[in-house]
Order: structure tokens, then sequence, then C-alpha cells
């Protein structure tokens, strides 16, 4: 491989090249990425049980796509008829757009068979080159017209911005105070927000949650008061934990995540028959953890005492 790839950069740069291109297509061959653990390790497995496989079987294409362009470029080689000049420079330029530092991944492996195909084209049309330069340079101009009147075609269409796949949601139960009217928003391009229209249920939001949603959502002040409040509030429940030596997460939401290092259902019963509701997590894997909402100040004087009382805090 090295020998016909001198020119487009170093050996190990091309190796790369075949082992990123492999790497591309396990990836496609598994389903495509993951986002979680269980199934990323799964992907990382399948990768290196077949990375070495696959790189061998690219390495076996490359060598022949760089074997044909290795022998392109010596015909090009040497002293040339000037009636042949504007066909020789196409051709370079077609060879160039082919086969170039990091072309292997780039071309991708379903590509590659047709990159052969292509400078095996390239070859045939300087075989017919010799015979008939007229015949190619008219060849030439037909395609040369194909593309000017694709630019001109292209310039007609309106100028617009290529339309954003994002959409931004947002909850309105966190600092805005509205938990119980379960209402939020969503942010998108009009084509992305039409979609999601076609396919919600309809009424889905009730004519009081909207108009509580328009009246925090202009409220700054009050929006201030609460994120102030949950801040000093967040305080007290963290210097709790530390005085009565409960872990915590970290958190900077509205509630607070405690681990209690035992099962923590019968605390939520006691906490229950104190008039204190909680959150239990067992069903996300945390069954000695409980997640407790960040309330008024008097609504955690409540939860502190409560939780004093069932744990037997001094």
């Amino acid at each position: 491989l090295g020998l016909y790839f001198t020119p487009f950069g170093r050996v190990l740069d091309l190796i790369d090249d075949c082992i990123a291109c492999a790497v591309d297509k396990l990836i496609a061959d598994f389903g495509g990425f993951v986002w979680d653990e269980a199934g990323f390790e799964k992907l990382r497995d399948f990768v290196r049980e077949n990375l070495n496989e696959v790189t061998v079987d690219i390495a076996q294409k490359v060598e022949q796509i760089l074997t044909l362009t290795y022998q392109l470029n010596q015909r090009l080689k040497g002293k040339m008829d000037f009636t042949m000049a504007f066909a020789l420079s196409d051709i370079k330029s077609q060879l160039a757009g082919l086969v170039y530092q990091g072309f292997v991944q780039k071309s991708g492996y379903d590509r590659l068979p047709d990159l052969q195909r292509y400078l095996q084209a390239v070859d045939k049309r300087i075989d017919k080159l010799a015979q008939d330069v007229n015949r190619d340079r008219a060849a030439m101009l037909r395609i040369e017209q194909v593309q000017q009147a694709y630019q001109q075609l292209l310039a007609k269409l309106p100028k617009s911005k290529p339309i954003s796949d994002e959409i931004i949601s947002r909850s309105l139960s966190k600092a805005y105070g509205l938990a119980g009217l379960r209402i939020g928003y969503a942010v998108s391009n009009p084509e992305i927000a039409d979609l999601l229209n076609r396919v919600r249920q309809p009424f889905n939001c009730n004519s009081l949650a909207l108009t509580a949603a328009v009246a925090v959502m202009n409220d700054d002040k009050f929006v201030e008061k609460v994120a102030e409040n949950n801040r000093i509030e967040m305080r007290r429940y963290e210097d709790f934990c530390q005085k009565n030596q409960l872990d915590y997460i970290p958190s900077k939401g509205n509630f607070i995540t405690i681990d209690f290092k035992q099962p923590a259902a019968p605390i939520y019963d006691a906490l229950l028959r104190e008039g204190v509701i909680v959150r239990p997590i067992a069903g996300y894997g945390m069954p000695n953890h409980l997640r407790i909402s960040i309330g008024l100040p008097e609504e955690n004087d409540k939860f502190f005492t409560a939780l004093s009382k069932v744990l037997k805090f001094a």
C-alpha cells in the first residue's frame, strides 16, 4: 500500500484511514450509534471482534484502488500532445477528487467499489482519447453545459437557512412553580412544530394551565423570588444532611435526593404517617434513596421535624 500511497501521505495515515472506515461500517452493521452504557459496551465488543477482518477487507479494496491510481498517473507522465492538454488536465482533476489523503473513510465502505469503477472508466477514457480527441472534447463540453445549467437553476432557488433539527423543551414545573398543572413549552423550527402538532393529543393543555403559563413567564420578579427561595432552602437541606451524616446527591434543581444507606420504603411510609409526602425512586434502581422537593420554609421545617422523628435524630 505504501508504494502507491506515498504521494498522498504516510503509510500510517493510510492504515488509520482504513481502520476508521472499518469502524464506521461496523457501527452501521450494529444498527447505528448507541446512547447508553450497556449498548456502548455491546457495540465496543462487536467492533473489537470484527475490526481486524473488516480492516483487511478494506485494505485489499484500497490496494486495488491505489494500484489503478498509480498506473493512471504513470500514463499521464511524459510528453503531452497539445491537443490533449485540456482533456489530460481534466483527468488529473478527476483523480485528485477520487484519491486523496483521507479518501477511504470519507468515501465509505460501500462506495469503495465505485471508486475502482470510476478509475477503470478513466483508464478507458485515456485509451479513447488517443483515438478521437474531438469526441472527448465534445463530451467535456456537454458536461460543462449541464454543470452551468445546474448552477443557474440553483441560483434561482430562494436563499434560506438550513432547517435545524433541534428541539429545545422547557418545563414550567420547577422555577415557575407550575408542577401540578403539567405545562411547558418547546422551541423548534416551524416545520418541526407542525409535525409535532400532527401527533399531539387534542386539548393536551387546558386553558387554566395556559393562562398560568403566560402569567408566570411574564413575571420575572416571581421567578427570581422562587429561585432565591430554592437556593436558601437547598442549603438548609445540605446542612441538615451533613449534620446528621446523610449522603445526598448534589442538585441544581428544586429537589434533593438523599441516600439513607438502608431500604427507604419504611422511611417513606413513616413520613406519610407524619403527613409528609416524598418520592421513592426504587424503580430507578435506587431503593435506598428518597427524592424530596424543596418547598417553602415552613414546609421544609415540617419535613426536617418528621424525618428527625422517624430516624430518631437528637
